[in-house]
């Protein structure tokens, strides 16, 4: 009786560390502050329903702009890319 609850007790394990690091990568993205003026008309890499929404809210934090409904993963991975380019060029 006692191998069935310890491999589920090791496969949970394993759920609550990734929940936990899934938690840090959320907290970090709310840290991440957007520029006021940010032109999201001219970015290229994100979805037209991503930019519209985006200039709609004006998000403050990148963790904020993942919470906005038709902003994908994909369209945050690039609106950070988009983001860390310009300060470097700034």
């Amino acid at each position: 009786m006692r191998t069935p609850f310890l491999a589920l007790l090791v496969l949970l394990s394993g759920c609550f560390i990734d929940e936990a690091t899934h938690l840090q990568r959320l907290a970090s993205m709310d840290q991440l502050r957007l520029p006021a003026d940010i032109e999201y008309s001219g970015l290229q890499g994100i979805s037209f329903e991503a930019r519209e929404k985006l200039a709609l809210v004006r998000p403050p934090t990148l963790g904020h702009a993942g919470r906005i409904p038709g902003v994908s993963p994909s369209d945050l991975q690039n609106l950070m890319f988009e983001i860390v380019r310009a300060k470097g060029r700034g």
